[in-house]
């Protein structure tokens, strides 16, 4: 095992590196974890493994990146600059790892998940907006149930989805479950944060019989 791995405990200014892939990236950041793969032991030397990673989910914007080079004996680490994640488009993508033998192509699948990349709010304009799909729509079935814009919602466009003609229990009924979706969304957030979600969860006890 490397020396002072997963971190080096000498370097306090430096933000602890995690073990294992992360589940979310920000474009411009720098990527950097640790992976231990159980491989197969040869003597008396180890063969040479090479640890690769690819990205999938949006048309034209596949993302492969490896490790260091420098796996010792089956542990990994992949470091990817900020220069390089600040080109990946922000999306959600099915992320896979491969160990790959070097001398022999053998090739082993050691991970299967998906990973967010996220937007580098650094870099964006004044004026973007960052709200979600479920925002938009709760924000405006919300204008119209106040009143404030009755006539330009009655017929509207919201990023192809189309708002026509709704009734005002029509209206209530869409603002709820818009308003519970993005309730749902900003659980999972403080959820993907490691924070309580505050939610309630049920336990039913079934008696003896």
């Amino acid at each position: 095992m490397p020396y002072g791995w997963p971190f080096n405990p000498f370097a306090p200014n430096i933000p602890e590196t995690q073990t294992g892939e992360p589940q979310s990236v920000a474009q411009g950041d720098t990527l950097h974890f640790f992976k231990q793969v159980a491989l197969p032991l040869v003597a008396p030397t180890p063969p040479a493994w090479a640890l690769n990673y690819y990205l999938r989910g949006q048309a034209g914007a596949a993302i492969n990146f490896q490790d260091n080079g420098t796996g010792q004996g089956g542990f990994f680490e992949v470091s990817i600059p900020p220069a390089t994640t600040a080109l990946w488009l922000p999306g959600d993508y099915e992320i896979a790892g491969y160990v790959t033998n070097v001398a022999s192509a053998e090739r082993h699948q050691v991970y299967l998940a998906r990973i967010n990349v996220t937007a580098n709010l650094a870099t964006l304009p004044d004026s973007q907006d960052t709200r979600t799909f479920a925002m938009k729509m709760r924000d405006n079935l919300e204008a119209v149930l106040q009143g404030k814009s009755l006539h330009d919602l009655k017929i509207s466009e919201i990023e192809r989805t189309h708002i026509e003609r709704l009734t005002l229990d029509e209206m209530q009924k869409s603002w709820r479950f818009w308003d519970t979706r993005v309730r749902m969304e900003q659980q999972q957030d403080r959820a993907d944060a490691g924070f309580a979600t505050g939610a309630v969860i049920l336990t039913r006890f079934d008696g003896i019989t």
